[in-house]
């Protein structure tokens, strides 16, 4: 299995986001993240550590991780906090 690691240190959000959410896609492909995304929204994970630990599985770690959660589940969503700042 290939193993990649992306420095988004020279981004700025959204766009340092945006980059990691678009690396993800083509990591697991349009498909497999369409899918994954559904089923995160169908049975949402209890926080982001949990979250987290789900993504280990599918080799994703690290800032896209946090830019992936945010997305899913922004502040403002019932039940879910916004991930922290670090992982």
């Amino acid at each position: 299995m290939t193993h990649y690691n992306t420095d988004y240190s020279g981004l700025a959000e959204p766009e340092k986001s945006k980059q990691a959410i678009e690396d993800i896609k083509g990591y697991l492909g349009e498909k497999t993240f369409a899918k994954v995304n559904a089923e995160f929204l169908a049975d949402p994970p209890e926080n982001f550590d949990h979250f987290a630990f789900i993504c280990t599985f599918a080799g994703v770690k690290g800032f896209p991780v946090r830019a992936w959660y945010n997305s899913l589940f922004p502040p403002l969503c019932e039940g879910l906090p916004q991930a922290p700042e670090t992982l």
